[in-house]
């Protein structure tokens, strides 16, 4: 197989196992993080970058309000209906009941509004980067379309350098290099042989038994005489034979 061909074809396998890899632990993750008390968000905005970067995906285990301190990061509902991931900064007490204010950590300002208790939903103990990207894209009928168009032609690619390598390995299959007609020659128990023999000053080259060498027949007639010499070569079995014939009355 060519290297640049088996490099090529190794790499692309290699990132279709890890992107199907990928896939199937983001899936199992996102259906068993509800069983144990978490719940999966994607992050869709930069305010609390560069710790939780766009894009990531973060898993917020629900805490009662009294275990949630300062300096968390939780993820709460918003009044706008919208869910946001920020840290807390500052633990407020009002009518007896805790609150929190947030603040993102991209962001210059903390949020005008204190969280009440019941619109945490949890602390966040995970954020994975870039996996929310896929999690958002696999909710999607057209994200589920993009990503099977793109294994598909992942696999159909090495589908076809797995067919050019094997087309190549069979054309080079009977062709002999100089190193090993070279290898091949100087071990051969008969090569052996006639070098030697060349060497000796005893071997000479056998002349090849072909169609036209089979047989061969010379004809003399001698004129100045009454007899007829027929001169036979039989070229396979090497032996020659002289006839005189007796011219017809």
């Amino acid at each position: 197989m060519s290297p640049p061909i088996d490099i090529a074809r190794r790499v692309l396998f290699a990132a279709w196992v890890v992107v199907i890899g990928g896939l199937v632990l983001l899936a199992l993750g996102s259906w068993v993080a509800p069983l144990v008390g978490q719940q999966p968000f994607v992050i869709r905005g930069p305010s609390m970058t560069p710790a939780i970067p766009v894009g990531s995906l973060v898993f917020a285990r629900e805490t009662a309000a009294d275990q949630i301190a300062s300096g968390d990061v939780i993820t709460l509902a918003a009044g706008n209906g919208t869910v946001v991931t920020h840290r807390v900064i500052r633990v407020a007490e009002l009518d007896g009941t805790r609150h929190f204010e947030t603040k993102g950590d991209a962001n210059t300002s903390p949020d005008p509004v204190l969280v009440a208790p019941g619109q945490v939903a949890g602390v966040v103990d995970l954020s994975v980067p870039i996996a929310g990207y896929a999690l958002a894209m696999l909710s999607t009928p057209s994200g589920l379309v993009s990503v099977g168009s793109l294994l598909l032609a992942s696999l159909m690619a090495i589908w076809f350098l797995d067919d050019l390598a094997t087309d190549r390995a069979t054309a080079n299959r009977g062709q002999v290099t100089p190193d090993r007609e070279r290898a091949a020659s100087s071990t051969h128990p008969a090569r052996r042989r006639a070098d030697e023999s060349l060497s000796r000053g005893r071997w000479r080259p056998r002349q090849p038994r072909t169609a036209d060498r089979q047989r061969e027949r010379c004809e003399r007639t001698t004129i100045g005489s009454n007899t007829l010499d027929v001169a036979n070569w039989q070229g396979g079995s090497g032996t020659r034979v002289n006839k005189t014939l007796e011219p017809p009355a």
